[in-house]
């Protein structure tokens, strides 16, 4: 709507009397300086938003590779829990020296991490849709403002 407002408030394009050149050519060109302001400015809340999405995925895979780690020493070679240890991960693993400890321990740590893997997956999708929205949003402008030269 923005770009369709930007045509529709050009000089003489209400039916009233033909603008000179030089006056839609300065018309349009403050339009675009406004139109591509706005642009970066919404561009920008984008890649903070989205930066600010990948530094909690990183923190979230350390405190997981933490808890693998706590896990990984608490059970022995031969997969039996060794007395004792206990993880210090961010507590999505607490480990004891109990068998079925273990395997729930395991269990919990397989779902943490299918549920950050598809936190990852959605942090993809914002990131190609955001991409998408934008290259239309650019392609639509370039068409219009053709259609303003010809006019």
């Amino acid at each position: 709507n923005v770009i369709y407002n930007i045509k529709n408030g050009a000089p003489g394009a209400g039916g009233g009397e033909p603008a000179s050149a030089e006056d839609l050519e300065s018309y349009f060109k403050q339009e675009d300086e406004k139109f591509f302001a706005e642009c970066d400015e919404e561009l920008t809340k984008i890649n903070l938003f989205y930066g600010q999405k990948i530094a909690e995925a990183q923190q979230k895979f350390h405190g997981l590779s933490s808890d693998v780690d706590a896990l990984t020493k608490v059970v022995g070679k031969d997969g039996m829990a060794e007395a004792g240890n206990r993880g210090k991960g961010n507590n999505v693993v607490e480990v004891k020296k109990d068998r079925s400890e273990v395997k729930k321990s395991r269990a919990q740590l397989k779902l943490a991490f299918s549920e950050f893997y598809l936190g990852l997956v959605l942090v993809q999708n914002y990131q190609q849709l955001n991409g998408t929205g934008f290259r239309k949003i650019l392609k639509k402008h370039d068409k219009v403002s053709v259609e303003c030269v010809i006019f």
